[in-house]
């Protein structure tokens, strides 16, 4: 977290002295608000380790399973931004205000040689108590401030090609786990199950590289269509399943003002 935190301060620090260099010539920069929404698959699932999960025949999962089970990870959001350009608008320093859903899950039929999965729900000494289970899944819910930079080579062109690095930071705002049993009189027993499995990380975070076309000119609304992939740098912001990697597909249509 310290490095990350450092790339923070170095991309702030370089953000403002841009902008105070900027004042000097105002009618060389425009401001732009809009909104934008992406949605990220991650390109490297695997099942976290969670003790209370046994497979249909009740034997532990040991790493290798842990790791040769996928499941469901990804991401998506939407929000409104604000970018300001300068040096003759071949720079853009954007952030904004989003609200961002990671979609997370297991599934039996991933693992299983047969349609369920237990859940180990309780123990002692005398007694093992497990729930037949067909899946999980997770919707965890985050607000995020998104810091950037863009470069835009021909920014006096209609279509024209930019490139773009951005630090998104995500604060938890709630999470829900719902269980697909294999007896539907078992609903009952969901908060049970999310109860025994741990929360998502507080703090949410992810850099960006991606590539993209703007469409419109100088001062006049612009369409941007970009690509390209996403790293964690915090902890999971999913209970169940894990990724490091995945990659963006993202929108954003941008009015001046």
């Amino acid at each position: 977290m310290r490095k990350f935190y450092l790339l923070i301060g170095i991309l702030t620090m370089a953000c403002v002295e841009i902008q105070l260099n900027a004042q000097v010539n105002e009618n060389s920069g425009l401001w732009y608000w809009g909104v934008s929404s992406s949605i990220t698959p991650s390109v490297d699932t695997e099942l976290q380790s969670i003790d209370i999960i046994r497979s249909d025949n009740n034997d532990a999962w040991d790493d290798y399973i842990f790791d040769y089970v996928e499941g469901t990870f990804y991401t998506w959001n939407i929000g409104l931004c604000v970018e300001r350009r300068v040096l003759n608008n071949k720079l853009a320093l954007f952030s904004g205000l989003q609200y961002t859903s990671v979609v997370s899950g297991v599934d039996s039929e991933d693992y299983s040689s047969s349609d369920f999965m237990l859940i180990n729900v309780s123990s002692s000494n005398e007694t093992v108590e497990y729930l037949k289970v067909r899946s999980l899944s997770q919707n965890t819910h985050y607000i995020g401030v998104p810091i950037g930079l863009k470069y835009i080579p021909l920014s006096d062109h209609f279509v024209n090609m930019y490139i773009k690095s951005v630090v998104d930071i995500n604060f938890l705002i709630d999470h829900k786990i719902d269980t697909e049993f294999v007896n539907a009189s078992m609903e009952k027993y969901n908060s049970k199950v999310e109860s025994l499995i741990s929360n998502p990380t507080s703090v949410y975070t992810t850099f960006s590289f991606k590539g993209g076309v703007k469409l419109g000119k100088i001062g006049r609304p612009n369409i941007n269509i970009e690509m390209g992939p996403t790293f964690l740098l915090s902890d999971d912001p999913s209970s169940i399943t894990t990724s490091e990697v995945g990659f963006s597909f993202q929108l954003n249509v941008l009015l001046p003002f």
